[in-house]
């Protein structure tokens, strides 16, 4: 399923960022024991250091993403992936077809709202 293949895709990007972040800072360490050794060495530091903390921030916002992709993916009454999911109207909610009473959003639960609902295959695909 989509929900599935992204998280997968996800998590190794967040894998290869965090093995070029821990190669960028083994290069960080040899170049600081190998010491002042003329500006090519701090050169190198410096070009380490800087690729470290874009590495750093990278993997910042994979795991903002993945999180924020793992809200959208969920449904909020049986807090389990979505599966065979629903959009229901008027309050725009998404949630699995067997979450749906077919009366009223399990998240509002507004009784004076005559909701319908949506097959949503954007979910499924």
């Amino acid at each position: 399923k989509t929900e599935k293949k992204v998280t997968q895709s996800m998590e190794a990007e967040i894998k290869e960022a965090r093995r070029a972040l821990n190669a960028a800072k083994g290069e960080i360490e040899a170049l600081k024991a190998q010491g002042a050794k003329g500006g090519d060495a701090d050169a190198k530091l410096q070009k380490a250091e800087a690729q470290s903390r874009q590495l750093s921030n990278l993997v910042a916002k994979l795991r903002q993403v993945d999180e924020a992709l793992e809200g959208e993916i969920t449904c909020m009454n049986c807090m389990e992936n979505l599966s065979c999911c629903v959009t229901l109207f008027p309050c725009g909610h998404t949630v699995c077809e067997g979450c749906f009473d077919g009366k009223q959003c399990p998240e509002c639960r507004d009784p004076n709202n005559q909701t319908q609902s949506v097959e949503n295959g954007l979910m499924d695909r």
